[in-house]
């Protein structure tokens, strides 16, 4: 996330909202989803792929990146790494994909989703352990 250093040419600081006013962006290309699969441009089996292979790690990597969290709190919780920052990064952002699923699909999806995302996860950790 870039940060911007605003200048005031006033005497009066100004606010500034760090949420982005959907009036202040440029969106010329912006579709609904069912717009999107209407032009024919897109494949839509290979993006629904994608999108589910990338919510399913997202679920895999929220449950590691919390044990990674588990670990480091042993050493102490005020423990300071340059990858903390990285670490909390990835933690905000999977819980938000994980939640998406859990709130907006039905539970019989969402149910197939973590099942799937565990055995995954069961076949990456067996991969990685096969290498140490």
């Amino acid at each position: 996330m870039k940060k911007y250093i605003h200048i005031p040419s006033k005497q009066k600081m100004p606010k500034i909202s760090y949420r982005h006013s959907p009036v202040m962006q440029d969106t010329p290309n912006r579709f609904e989803l069912k717009d999107l699969f209407k032009t024919g441009k897109v494949d839509v089996s290979k993006l629904a792929f994608c999108v589910n292979v990338c919510y399913n790690l997202a679920d895999l990597m929220e449950t590691l990146v919390l044990e990674a969290e588990s670990e480091l709190k042993k050493v102490g919780s005020d423990l300071e790494l340059e990858m903390r920052h990285p670490i909390d990064r990835m933690k905000i952002h999977t819980r938000e994909m994980v939640r998406f699923v859990d709130t907006r699909t039905s539970e019989r999806f969402a149910e197939s989703y973590g099942e799937t995302s565990d055995k995954l996860k069961e076949l990456i950790i067996d991969f990685y352990k096969k290498l140490l």
